[in-house]
């Protein structure tokens, strides 16, 4: 897909000068800065608060779904449970 943008000259210069440093053309470091923004999906989401130490009922307080919803992403992720709080 083609994207055409109006940019001030200085930040075309600041991105032209961040590219070269790079080794990448301006548009491979847009797409690179861009793509940071994608929003993350629900087991995207799950999987990271699961490497972070959070249980169930942790995760579903934190995304706003019930614990039995989040329970079966984990389980379909093949992730163990995480105990509420370790000892």
């Amino acid at each position: 897909m083609k994207v055409s943008i109006e940019l001030d000259p200085r930040t075309v210069w600041a991105v032209t000068e961040t590219a070269e440093k790079l080794g990448i053309t301006n548009s491979e470091l847009l797409e690179q800065r861009l793509s940071g923004l994608r929003r993350k999906t629900i087991p995207e989401r799950v999987r990271e608060l699961h490497a972070r130490g959070f249980c169930d009922a942790d995760i579903a307080d934190e995304l706003g779904y019930l614990v039995g919803t989040v329970g079966t992403i984990r389980r379909r992720l093949d992730l163990a449970p995480n105990r509420r709080y370790a000892a």
